[in-house]
Parts: structure tokens; C-alpha cells; sequence
């Protein structure tokens, strides 16, 4: 037993906002973790409560029958039980669907969608994702709830597993998956001899977002749509706003507008990709894949290594920072409106920012030697985990260079043959499309011209560095020639290398913030522009993980009468399923399943640095169940996180 309190949380139907706001706690967390011992949690690699616990913290509603279980068996094991954030107290942005029929809601997003492409109309049933509940309910209608801590999400400065089970085709589920953002499990079907046949990630959320913000004022959108990830709230965020900025006739921002919603995004991909490495994919590479699941967190790498676990928590609470200060909070911020921004940079932030900058160019530079080392030092391993040819799309500015805020669409293939170039963006929807599956509730986007079997694409820092002539800061575009001479200046198709190339991204994100930090523009008066009224936008932006779509129709009444959403991690599905499978093929075939096994599955899905939450429009942790099914289909064996 435990000698100190255990604290457990989870995500159910919420954004992760409310764990964001929990880490933007910063250094103290450090302090936290003498004073309590994290049982189950999504920063950890715990499935299942070990142990009973003093305190239990729920974030989201419940939207599903899983969620309901999770907080059955929360409420069952913790003495106290505390909603964390409006999600969990009073149902929040989710409990939006309570106004539409569930079904309206799954046509627009599986049958009606312009850019689905489902030609049975199918929706998405499967005993592998859990029965949708007929309405969101906040957790205290599902079980007793001692403590409410209300807000979207709480400031941080108020929050003060695997089972088994086993026929002769054997199923392995690995629930939920860890160290991820959202909702999600995998399957894998074994033959009689006890090979891999089959592995799938399933996306067990939905929220049918697009149907249920329909009616809503376009002034709305910039800060309601961001509300489907507290992860990279910015990147949705600036992307609505984008799209508005077309509908007012904006879209020709002032210096001062343009270069503050920049700052902004260099700040979110700064946070973000240092959170991802630093928090979420360091234990995997510095304890190995099959470390003991107690050791893979970021508590126990800023114990073993005390100087770089600081050095990932002072990282994102920098982004942080830079966030606040353009976005007027760190999380779900409304620093961009249509057609410009609503305040500036002060010279008394500029300078607070100015004052850690050089410290935090040298720990980015630091971290891109460490992902560049590890890469190249297990290049033989990382070319036969989970890796595989593919195309590879973003947007890059009108020379070539990449641009994580602005630019036309570019897809090459695996070999670097261009696809197309410099697609206006507003006509995404003429090249991409989304194929419908029954077996899971994230969609699989593809290149209209060459099918859904040829056609699908990575995105995401891998693929950005791939697609790009060239990054126009030096220190990252040094790191970018380095990285494309492991392949002779060919793209690199190593699933791994993602996280070299993350880091690469960090270098340029500081890089970018010291120039912007130094602009006049930064503290103009010149906010905000108008134009010409439009009826249908599209705003496209590089968000952490890819290339995020919002594209909008607006009535002469200014409500929203048509949303589609493509988010990044969707873009991503096809390469994250010939990941899993893979790496299932290599190692659990003809093997006894072990949870250090299945972590190797999670490994290759945390290299995209999936945020799930966003990507079925649905909010949370990411659990990973995974399941193993005998041949004729019966469970066999379970492994459960969540």
C-alpha cells in the first residue's frame, strides 16, 4: 500500500483542457508528486486503478457507455470525487448535442459531410466502439460527485492498466491508450498459430460537433470550436478565425493582427510539441519500450533525470506564456476575432518574454540533439518499427519554405514526386476527401485523384519536413539538411524520425518568437480590418499535428448553416493503423502478450502524437484497450488503460 494519498483522474467527455490546466501548474507538479502518488491518469501508463484511492478527478460529461463505466468504477474506487472544469459539473460545449437529434448528428458527420465520401451511406457500428448515450449527462446524473471546481478549464492556480482476458483466433484490446490525447483502442486478431492476422485503432468517441454548432453566430466560432481540444485550442482557434476573417472581408490582416496571431501559433507549437516529447514520449526512448509501466511518466523522468525533466516543464510553460499574452489565457483563449486580433504585445511582456529567450533557444537546440541521436543510433530498429513509404501533404508559403501559419497545399509521395502544389485553399475540398469505415468513428482522408487505396497521406512535423524546399530560420533549417541526409535529400518514411523532426519544428517556433519579439508591429494600435461580406470560407493552418481544415457556410442571418471539419490527427488515421499493424506483426506474433509488448503498439501511435479528441470531434484522454480475438472472433485476452 501506498504511504502517501493516491490521486487518480481521467477524461471522459471533455477537451483535456482541464489536465492542461492542471500541468500549467508548471514545476510545482514536482513539488505535488512529494506530497501524492498518481494512480491511473492519462500522464501515466496506469490502465486501471491500482489501488483504492483518497481522491479521484473527473474531466468531461458522459457521452458514451464507457464513459459511464469509467466513473462508475472511479466513483467505486476513490473516497472523494471531484468535476474538475463545466464539462464534468454541468455537461459544457458537449452537452450541445442535447439539442439534435443523435442521428442528424451522425449523418453530417459520416453521410452529408462535402467531403465524405461513404457510398453505402454506412454508419460507423461495430462492437468495438462503445453505444453512444442518447444525450450527454454531467457526472454528478451518473453517480455521486462530494466536490464541483467549475470553469473552462479551472485556472491552475485553483487546482491547488491492464487486465487480461483469453478462444483459438485470440483478440487482444488494449484500453485505452496512454501519453495520448482522446479516445481510442486497438484490436488485434490472431490465427490459430498465433500470428498477427490483424491489428485496427479504433476511435471510440463522437460528438458530431459540425451538426450541433450549426445555428450558432460566425462571431462564435473563433472561440466555441476551439472547445474540441484543450490540447491545441490555438490551432482550432486560428483556424475559425481564419475562416471568419473571409466572411467579414478581413482576411488582409494589419502587420500588427497577422504578427500577433503568428506569435501566438509559434507559442502553441512551441508548448505543445515540447510537451509531447518531453511529457508524453521521453519515458518510451530514455527507460525503452518495455519499461516497467510504474517508471513511464514524466514524474519518474524528472526523477532519473532531474536537469531535463525541469527543462520540459520550463518549455511549455514558456508557450505558455507567449499564449496568455496574445491570447489573454492559456487555455481557450479569444485573442483572434474576425478580421484581427483584439489586443497587442506591451512592452512589459515583450520583455518578460525577451528575458528566458536565449535559455530556451539553447534547450531547444539541446532537444534536437537528443531526438537526432536517438534516431540515428537506432536507425536499423526504427526502419522496421511501424514504417512504411507514404505521401505526405502540408502547406508551404508561395516559395517553398515552410510555413506553419500560411500557404497553399502541397502533396508529394514517398519518393518526392510532387502530387500537387500550391492549391488555393480554398479549394481543399476538389483534392481531399474522407472514406467512412464501420469500425471506428475517426474518418480516413485521402487524395480524390488517386482513391482511398492510394491515396492516403501523413501529416504532421514528418511530413512538413518533408514537403518544404526549406525553413527559413537557420539554426532549424541546418537541422532540416541534416535530417534529410540520412535519406540522400529523399523523404524520410521512418514512423520514429517524427520525433526528430518535432524538435526540429521547436527550434524554428523559437527562432520565429525571437524575430516577432523584436517587431515594432508587435505593439501597434491597428487591430482589426473589414471588407467585402462572404457567405462560405475555408481557413487553413499547420496545427502540432497537421494540417487543420475549418471550412464554414454562413446564412444572411450571420448563423453557421454548414461546418466541416478535417483535423489534423484524422489526416493521420491510415499511417497510424499500418503502424499498429505492424509493429503488432513483428512483436506479439507467436508471442506471449505482455504489457511491455503492447506498449510497443502505444509507442507507434504516440510518434503522430495523436490528439484523438480533436480528431472524432469528441474530447478526452486517450484509453487504449487492447483486445485479443482467437479466430473465430471470441476475446481471448485484454489489456486495459483508462
Amino acid at each position: 500500500m501506498s504511504a502517501k494519498p493516491r490521486v487518480a483522474t481521467t477524461s471522459l467527455a471533455g477537451c483535456f483542457g482541464c489536465h492542461m490546466s492542471l500541468l500549467d501548474i508548471d514545476e510545482r507538479i514536482l513539488a505535488l508528486a512529494e506530497l501524492v502518488d498518481f494512480d491511473k491518469s492519462p500522464i501515466d501508463d496506469f490502465k486501471e486503478i491500482q489501488e483504492h484511492c483518497a481522491i479521484g478527478l473527473i474531466e468531461g460529461g458522459c457521452c458514451n457507455e464507457e464513459n459511464v463505466h469509467v466513473l462508475r468504477d472511479f466513483r467505486k474506487q476513490c473516497d472523494i470525487l471531484i468535476s474538475v472544469g463545466d464539462c464534468a459539473t454541468m455537461g459544457g460545449i458537449p452537452a450541445m448535442r442535447n439539442f439534435v437529434p443523435l442521428e442528424e448528428c451522425l449523418r453530417e458527420a459520416y453521410v452529408d459531410g462535402p467531403t465524405v465520401y461513404n457510398p453505402s451511406g454506412e454508419i460507423p457500428v461495430s462492437e468495438d466502439i462503445p453505444l453512444l448515450l442518447d444525450r450527454v449527462y454531467p457526472a454528478h446524473e451518473v453517480v455521486k460527485i462530494d466536490y464541483h471546481l467549475p470553469g473552462c478549464p479551472p485556472s491552475a492556480d485553483t487546482d491547488r492498466e491492464v487486465q487480461v482476458s483469453t478462444t483459438t483466433t485470440r483478440k487482444v484490446v488494449i484500453e485505452p491508450v496512454t501519453r495520448v490525447e482522446g479516445h481510442g483502442k486497438v484490436t488485434i486478431l490472431l490465427d490459430e498459430a498465433g500470428q498477427v492476422e490483424r491489428a485496427r485503432l479504433h476511435i471510440v468517441e463522437f460528438r458530431g460537433f459540425e451538426r450541433f454548432i450549426q445555428g450558432r453566430p460566425f462571431w462564435e466560432m473563433p472561440v466555441a470550436v476551439q472547445r474540441l481540444c484543450g490540447i491545441c485550442p490555438v490551432s482550432h482557434h486560428l483556424a475559425a478565425a481564419k475562416a471568419m476573417d473571409r466572411i467579414v472581408g478581413g482576411e488582409n490582416l494589419t502587420p500588427t493582427a497577422e504578427k500577433m496571431r503568428r506569435l501566438m501559433h509559434y507559442g502553441q507549437m512551441f508548448q505543445s510539441h515540447s510537451l509531447h516529447f518531453f511529457h508524453l514520449a521521453s519515458p518510451d526512448l530514455l527507460f525503452g519500450f518495455g519499461a516497467d509501466a510504474a517508471v513511464r511518466n514524466v514524474i519518474a523522468v524528472a526523477g532519473q533525470f532531474p536537469e531535463l525533466g525541469r527543462q520540459g516543464i520550463l518549455m511549455r510553460k514558456y508557450g505558455q506564456e507567449i499564449i496568455r499574452m496574445t491570447a489573454g489565457k492559456k487555455i481557450h483563449g479569444t485573442g483572434a476575432i474576425p478580421g484581427g486580433i483584439n489586443k497587442n504585445l506591451s512592452i512589459a511582456e515583450r520583455d518578460e518574454l525577451l528575458a528566458d529567450l536565449e535559455q530556451m533557444k539553447m534547450w531547444a537546440r539541446a532537444a534536437v540533439k537528443i531526438a537526432r541521436d536517438y534516431t540515428v543510433d537506432n536507425l536499423e530498429m526504427a526502419l522496421g518499427f511501424g514504417s512504411f513509404g507514404s505521401n505526405h501533404m502540408s502547406i508551404v508559403r508561395a516559395d517553398g519554405a515552410m510555413d506553419l501559419y500560411d500557404g497553399g497545399l502541397r502533396a508529394i509521395t514517398a519518393d518526392g514526386d510532387t502530387i500537387f502544389d500550391h492549391v488555393d485553399n480554398q479549394a481543399y475540398a476538389d483534392y481531399i476527401a474522407e472514406e467512412v469505415k464501420p469500425w471506428t468513428y475517426m474518418k480516413f482522408p485521402f487524395i480524390r485523384s488517386m482513391g482511398p487505396e492510394d491515396g492516403w497521406y501523413r501529416v504532421g512535423p514528418l511530413a512538413r519536413v518533408n514537403a518544404c524546399d526549406f525553413i527559413d530560420t537557420p539554426e532549424a533549417e541546418a537541422a532540416r539538411v541534416e535530417f534529410m541526409a540520412v535519406t540522400n535529400g529523399k523523404p524520410n518514411n521512418v514512423t520514429l524520425a517524427y520525433h526528430w523532426t518535432r524538435m526540429i519544428e521547436t527550434l524554428h517556433a523559437i527562432e520565429k518568437i525571437e524575430e516577432l519579439l523584436h517587431d515594432p508591429d508587435l505593439q501597434g494600435d491597428d487591430l482589426v480590418v473589414k471588407g467585402e461580406r462572404r457567405n462560405e470560407t475555408v481557413g487553413i493552418i499547420e496545427a502540432p499535428r497537421g494540417t487543420l481544415f475549418h471550412h464554414y457556410i454562413v446564412d444572411d442571418n450571420d448563423q453557421v448553416v454548414m461546418a466541416n471539419l478535417i483535423v489534423s490527427t484524422t489526416s493521420n488515421n491510415e499511417p497510424m493503423n499500418r503502424a499498429v499493424e505492424g509493429v503488432a506483426k513483428k512483436y506479439l506474433s507467436g508471442r506471449e502478450i505482455t504489457e511491455g509488448l503492447l506498449n510497443h503498439v502505444e509507442v507507434a501511435i504516440r510518434a503522430y502524437d495523436p490528439c484523438l479528441s480533436c480528431a472524432t470531434h469528441a474530447l478526452g484522454q486517450m484509453p487504449l484497450v487492447v483486445d485479443l480475438q482467437d479466430a473465430s472472433g471470441a476475446l481471448v485476452d485484454r489489456k486495459k488503460r483508462g
